[in-house]
């Protein structure tokens, strides 16, 4: 089957991006993973969570080949990674079923590295909300960022634990903040959300790279919320 190619430039900020999500902790083994897709388009995105988020994160350029999905360790291919050049690509090459090998550049040859594989099955399925995105302006997506370090950090206070969006008044949306005794709010908003929704605190949320690759939409159900 074709390879799929990782080009270290894209890859290497990637997994750090990815790593603020996975709980590297977790005794569950596939939650140590993260899924490498090439999808039917040709686009390459890899995912990684830690059951109650999700983060994906799609490369640049399309590549050929059928659409194909493995599950890698995170830290295996973050210790490839940071032994590669910049220039340098990593290369999965799934070479017979249930085999997974992870190729690099080893002086002017390749090396190989073997991959314990785990059913892409047990990879948990990220949501999908059925609704169309909004888009959320640079002065919303600050007033967002300082509700967040007003909000509380006590996880026994789940509901204070991110930004609020109200759009009980549809002219007039605010953005609050609180942790019980330092409130934030900021007003005079108009989000084309049909109910008022949390976003949580997340320092995913906070990462330069993620702030600065385009504008950020929103999307969200009584469930879930999409950035």
């Amino acid at each position: 089957m074709t390879p799929i190619i990782l080009p270290i430039a894209e890859l290497k900020p990637a997994l750090v991006g990815l790593g603020k999500v996975i709980n590297h902790r977790s005794t569950l083994a596939v939650i140590q993973h993260i899924k490498v897709e090439r999808t039917s388009d040709g686009w390459i995105a890899i995912t990684g969570t830690d059951l109650d988020r999700f983060v994906t994160i799609r490369l640049e350029h399309p590549a050929q080949g059928p659409q194909n999905t493995v599950l890698v360790p995170y830290d295996q291919l973050l210790q490839l990674t940071k032994n590669c050049g910049k220039g340098e690509s990593l290369i999965i090459e799934t070479p017979s079923p249930g085999s997974i090998l992870l190729k690099f550049a080893l002086a002017n040859n390749l090396g190989a590295s073997k991959v314990k594989p785990i059913p892409v099955e047990e990879f948990p399925t990220t949501p999908r909300i059925q609704s169309d995105a909004c888009p959320l302006p640079p002065e919303l997506r600050g007033a967002i960022h300082e509700a967040m370090e007003c909000a509380s950090t006590d996880q026994t206070r789940y509901v204070l634990n991110g930004a609020f969006i109200d759009t009980r008044d549809a002219k007039a949306n605010y953005i609050v903040g609180t942790d019980g005794r330092h409130l934030y709010s900021a007003n005079s908003f108009a989000i084309p959300l049909k109910n008022s929704v949390i976003i949580p605190s997340h320092k995913f949320l906070g990462w330069k790279e993620f702030n600065l690759d385009g504008e950020w939409q929103i999307k969200a159900d009584d469930k879930q919320v999409q950035i």
